[in-house]
């Protein structure tokens, strides 16, 4: 639908509602949607922007009436000789205010290099939504994010590529990310929120942290030092030897 018409504001919602449920599934504590698209390497899940994404459908089948000679389209592309690469900076100013869509392709696709004879539409829309992501990443002020300002000395972007080239399962992978962002619902968080009684841990009554309850409580421990030890081995086996 979004090649034909621009979806509407509500549906765009709508679409984060269903993926961020998915994603969350009532969980108590969670990272905005921005954080989820930003690229692995930098905190996110490479999550893509749903209003973009329908954008760069639109624009990259605009694209393909541009070479038709039948459709309305193609008529107004050749009336502001858009049939080719757009003019950058782009002019807008001579294209009527209601052709709303004419007007975002003359914008847009003045960023985007012109597509070879034998590119696939696929590719194309994928290189169009790469450069309305990077020019949203340009115009718009990211927050620093709240585990990253929290522990700000971290190498945080070798902790992400490690997190996301490490050969764990997805499942896996996603507990790692709720741990690494500080999103496991411990009683010292729930404390500060008053959706618990204190900050004591249930068995031993420590203060009930993220490490504490996945490294020195109870089993936790034992479990952490035997995934050390296997962790050290493995490694030690994959090592090359380099003379």
């Amino acid at each position: 639908m979004a090649q034909a018409l621009p979806p509407p504001t509500r549906h765009i919602q709508q679409l984060k509602s269903t993926c961020t449920w998915f994603i969350w599934k009532g969980t108590n504590f969670r990272v905005p949607t921005t954080t989820l698209q930003r690229p692995k390497d930098q905190g996110g899940w490479a999550l893509p922007d749903i209003a973009l994404k329908g954008r760069a459908f639109l624009l990259g089948r605009m694209w393909t009436f541009a070479a038709q000679k039948v459709s309305a389209t193609a008529a107004f592309l050749r009336t502001w000789n858009l049939t080719d690469a757009a003019g950058n900076p782009p002019h807008v100013g001579k294209i009527p205010s209601k052709l709303v869509h004419v007007r975002q392709y003359a914008l847009d696709m003045a960023y985007v290099s012109p597509s070879c004879t034998n590119e696939p539409l696929r590719k194309l829309r994928s290189r169009i939504y790469g450069v309305l992501r990077a020019i949203r990443g340009n115009t718009e002020t990211s927050d620093v994010m709240r585990v990253v300002h929290k522990y700000s000395d971290a190498s945080w972007k070798r902790l992400w590529t490690n997190l996301h080239t490490a050969g764990i399962s997805d499942t896996q992978r996603s507990t790692w990310y709720n741990v690494i962002h500080d999103l496991t619902p411990i009683n010292d968080r729930l404390a500060a929120i008053n959706l618990s009684e204190n900050n004591r841990c249930s068995t031993c009554g420590a203060v009930d942290t993220t490490q504490h309850r996945l490294t020195q409580c109870g089993m936790s421990q034992m479990i952490w030092n035997w995934t050390r030890a296997r962790t050290a081995d493995i490694t030690s086996t994959n090592t090359l030897y380099v003379p």
